[in-house]
């Protein structure tokens, strides 16, 4: 039987996040997930909002799969709000380090 990620979870990381004082706000315009070798690898293509001004990343993310079994089709919906939280800490950690060559399967580029 093959892994499939909740098509809720995709419904759930569409929602804005950030934006709070001295932060930038996150939407993801488009989330493709891969699930291969016991990892889950999300690549999302996030607006980015700060300062004034819009830029449009691709970011990847990987995630073990202790971690991301909470993402599954099966999966109940606490689970998927816990699974896109750490999706959105992870973002925003990433959006802090990006100079500093964050740890990620490979790295993050900026389209726009």
């Amino acid at each position: 039987m093959a892994l499939e990620v909740s098509p809720e979870l995709r419904e759930i990381l569409r929602e804005p996040f950030g934006g709070g004082e001295g932060n930038p706000g996150f939407s993801f315009r488009e989330i493709e997930f891969i699930i291969a070798d016991r990892k889950l690898l999300l690549v999302g293509v996030a607006k980015i909002s700060y300062q004034g001004s819009d830029e449009t990343w691709r970011i990847p993310l990987s995630f073990e799969e202790e971690d991301y079994r909470a993402a599954l089709a099966s999966s109940p919906r606490p689970a998927l709000e816990w699974f896109a939280m750490v999706v959105r800490e992870n973002v925003i950690e990433w959006w802090h380090t990006r100079r500093l060559e964050p740890n990620m399967p490979f790295p993050a580029r900026r389209l726009a």
